[in-house]
């Protein structure tokens, strides 16, 4: 017998929650680690999803920058890696999806990541989880397109208990000096921002509220347009949020 007549001998295997595997999981060779409060249930589940590649960096359908992280909150997607290809290595492909900038990470002086790049490679230095409390660190070095960032080590602490919150630690270092811009994005609703320490976001039944806490002096800004624009006569309305160092 062949191995699919041998597969359809065998009795078909019970169905059970996934309650017994963890919750939350490193995967070491891709860069990737999916934390969650819960599997059982996506409209009970926040899910923090963190990327820092090791060996395939800003490629193929994994171009999304490392330190980069998706949160998605109560079966919505809350914060996103922004775009829909228009077109493969279209201007807003190369220029807005493969750019750093589409990402929620960190741009340096208005530079990204190298785009579409094998070297653009670093880290997951770190990775702990338990029911109350996930940690991952992800370590880049020199992969900004202009040189001048020399490190990136983002830590991100994810508390699962209630109510629920998630911390972002960022240590940069550059040659000389420059300006380091955070960037959220978000997909139904525009940010609501009072101040640094006070942004909200909004996206079906999942809320959360951001505190920018350190720098002080952070100028926020948002839009709802892509830069370059989408082509091809797709329509898409996202949110972008930057927090920019003066």
């Amino acid at each position: 017998l062949g191995l699919r007549d041998v597969r359809a001998t065998l009795p078909v295997p019970a169905a059970q929650p996934p309650a017994h595997i963890p919750q939350s999981k490193l995967f070491r060779g891709t860069g990737l680690a999916a934390m969650n409060k819960t599997l059982l249930n996506a409209s009970n589940n926040v899910q923090v999803l963190f990327k820092c590649a090791p060996r395939f960096g800003s490629t193929s359908h994994g171009y999304d920058a490392n330190n980069s992280f998706n949160l998605n909150a109560f079966g919505e997607r809350l914060f996103v890696h922004s775009g829909e290809r228009d077109c493969y290595a279209s201007t807003f492909h190369r220029d807005w999806m493969w750019h750093t900038k589409s990402c929620n990470s960190v741009t340096a002086g208005g530079a990204s990541q190298l785009r579409h790049s094998y070297a653009c490679t670093g880290t997951i230095t770190e990775f702990s989880t338990s029911p109350e409390l996930d940690v991952v660190t992800g370590t880049l070095g020199d992969v900004y397109e202009d040189g001048n960032v020399t490190r990136f080590v983002r830590t991100v602490y994810f508390r699962k208990t209630f109510p629920e919150a998630v911390l972002v630690v960022d240590r940069l270092a550059a040659k000389s000096p420059t300006n380091f811009e955070w960037w959220l994005h978000t997909t139904k609703e525009p940010f609501a921002i009072l101040n640094q320490h006070d942004v909200g976001a909004v996206c079906g039944n999942a809320s959360a509220r951001v505190d920018f806490l350190w720098p002080e002096g952070l100028v926020l800004s948002q839009t709802d347009a892509f830069n370059p624009p989408i082509a091809y006569g797709l329509k898409l309305t996202q949110h972008h949020l930057t927090a920019a160092t003066a």
